[in-house]
């Protein structure tokens, strides 16, 4: 890549990212929050233009809009042809995926598209009151409930009937998002689950 080229490249992926760094240039780097550290090294690695985009974690420390505005590099990225492999514990990074890998305890328990990945989780039982969850943790895989912001999460053992859920007060059936997906495979998945579910 020529050098006027190269700053082209450098140019667009700072507006991309909406990286302005007139009042930082005269500072050193490593006085730089993460935030932007993490976005002087996405513009340098994404302002080359390369079949193959390898990213550990590109998205740790990134506010919620530069998150946005590094996917939207990605896409074009891709619909130009290139290729990114990217490790992230990120839901939205998953929601970007072709394809999705998970490993845990270094072997991989699950592979493949998006959505049929995330479908191979059970049902999910949402108790949404802090209240006493005995009722509940009898109808769960494990007896395990997962703390979430808004509510307590298991999975649905394969022995109980949907329908003793949704006569439980403050309890439904939900549908699995991505954190359920990760505490099934790393806490619950099939070889831990005791209840024959």
């Amino acid at each position: 890549m020529k050098t006027g080229e190269c700053r082209a490249s450098l140019s667009k992926t700072f507006s991309a990212l909406r990286v302005c760094w007139d009042n930082d240039l005269d500072r050193r780097v490593q006085e730089y929050s993460g935030g932007m550290v993490r976005k002087l090294e996405l513009t340098a690695t994404l302002s080359v233009d390369v079949p193959l985009y390898l990213l550990d974690e590109p998205t740790a420390e990134l506010d919620l809009t530069s998150v946005d505005q590094f996917h939207a590099i990605l896409d074009e990225r891709v619909n130009q042809r290139a290729t990114v492999v990217m490790t992230s514990p990120t839901p939205r990074d998953a929601y970007a995926a072709d394809r999705v890998v998970f490993v845990a305890d270094g072997q991989i328990v699950a592979e493949g598209d998006p959505d049929a990945v995330l479908e191979s989780v059970p049902p999910v039982v949402m108790v949404t009151a802090r209240v006493d969850a005995e009722d509940v943790r009898e109808c769960v895989r494990t007896g395990q409930l997962f703390e979430s912001d808004t509510a307590r999460r298991g999975f649905l053992a394969s022995k109980t009937d949907p329908t003793v859920i949704e006569g439980l007060n403050d309890a439904c059936i939900d549908e699995p998002k991505w954190v359920d997906f990760s505490n099934y495979y790393v806490h619950i998945s099939p070889q831990k689950t005791n209840d024959g579910s």
